[in-house]
């Protein structure tokens, strides 16, 4: 799998607001009208956002983002007992098998920047650690954690504990290196068996009659649910399994089927509140994570004022994740208090990470590139055959010389 690291790219965008009536609503204008962003391997690209109210009373603001499109590589990784798998999100019956096997029971998942941070459980107390999605290598962070269930926000920037089956649970910010929590608050009067944060940076819990409350995490408040997942059962350890896709805005959750004993997989489509049954897990399920949960575009804040003649600075952030590469488009809308809105379409393309050797572009070097410049050299046409990679001396030449490094390269 071709892979690129998270971009972030943060666009300068100018509203202002002017009046020549007294009864006027505030006019919007944008700049730039549009905006496209081409991400190489590990590129950062970063702009201020500045919005400007020119008119003669307060602007309120607010952002709404509309995806047309999403990563094509759909990944997401799921705990059963202590191995860790990796499935497509529509598909939870086709797993596949990490390599990767915890020396305890792992408890919960929440993937970050091509990382996957787990919670095992030994019977005594959790164990936080990390395992890298590219690498395959896994370490120990910390040991002796409170929290049970792990949730990242994607706009602040912070990862999530919670220790749940309990009645007043406590939400934990966790020091992604060290493993140190820290209270931010107390989920008060209802069994918290899970959390997650949209791309939009609210919080939601499940709770173990299935519903699916939003809770603010600056005032402790638990809102109404926005769904109840009927039959759900938080028995048999599936009680940490929710994630959020952020590109899609979607909560992913399970519960287990009483009948086959079976883990169940569900999405709520949080701008829509779709909520749909998907399939079920070969093996049971016991944490979920998303590798698209760190989203790909984002604004900071999501809303605020402006007083007439004042600035302030926001930030647009285009994450490519460890997506395949492509071209990916969205809209992202500005709002004043008026009701008016601009749509500004935002395109963001990934362009393939070259890595010099891989000829045949299957992202590994391997004989199979060695057969195919042979091909080459020999006056043969293979059908899939990349010059700068083969070029691997950088003389704009493929020959024999660019053919025994390539050989050195897998022996």
């Amino acid at each position: 799998m071709k892979k690129i690291l998270t971009s972030i790219a943060v666009i300068c965008i100018t509203l202002s607001v002017g009046s020549k009536h007294i009864n006027a609503q505030p006019q919007i204008s944008v700049n730039p009208a549009e905006i496209t962003r081409e991400l190489s391997y590990m590129q950062h690209d970063t702009v201020n956002i500045t919005i400007t109210n020119n008119g003669s009373s307060q602007l309120k603001w607010n952002t709404i983002l509309s995806y047309n499109s999403k990563s094509e590589n759909s990944e997401a990784y799921f705990a059963s007992g202590n191995t860790l798998y990796k499935f497509i999100l529509d598909n939870p019956a086709d797993v596949t098998a990490t390599g990767y096997s915890a020396v305890a029971n792992i408890s919960s998942l929440c993937y970050v920047d091509g990382m996957i941070y787990y919670l095992l459980y030994n019977d005594i107390y959790r164990i936080f650690g990390r395992f890298n999605t590219v690498s395959g290598a896994s370490e120990i962070i910390k040991f002796e954690l409170t929290s049970v269930a792990l949730a990242y926000d994607p706009v602040s920037g912070n990862l999530y504990g919670c220790n749940t089956f309990t009645n007043n649970a406590t939400l934990y910010c966790i020091n992604r290196s060290t493993g140190t929590e820290t209270a931010v608050a107390n989920i008060n009067n209802i069994t918290t068996i899970g959390i997650s944060f949209d791309r939009n940076g609210s919080c939601y819990i499940l709770d173990d009659a299935g519903n699916i409350k939003p809770f603010n995490i600056g005032t402790g408040s638990i809102g109404n649910p926005i769904h109840t997942i009927q039959g759900f059962t938080a028995n048999y350890g599936d009680s940490n399994a929710m994630t959020c896709d952020f590109e899609t805005n979607t909560l992913y959750c399970t519960s287990v089927d009483m009948e086959d004993y079976k883990t169940q997989l569900f999405s709520l489509d949080l701008d829509s509140g779709t909520f749909s049954y998907i399939g079920k897990f070969p093996v049971f399920c016991n944490g979920l994570a998303v590798t698209s949960s760190i989203g790909w575009m984002n604004v900071e804040p999501v809303f605020g004022v402006v007083e007439a003649g004042e600035s302030i600075t926001v930030a647009m952030r285009l994450n490519g994740g460890w997506a395949e590469s492509g071209t990916f488009n969205a809209t992202c809308s500005i709002v004043n208090n008026t009701g008016n809105a601009v749509g500004i379409p935002v395109t963001m393309a990934i362009a393939t990470e070259n890595i010099p050797g891989d000829v045949n572009l299957d992202g590994i070097v391997n004989v199979l590139d060695i057969q195919t410049v042979v091909d080459y050299i020999c006056g043969n046409s293979p059908s899939v055959f990349d010059f700068d990679n083969a070029d691997v001396n950088g003389d704009s030449t493929v020959n024999i010389l660019d053919l025994v490094l390539i050989i050195n390269m897998v022996f």
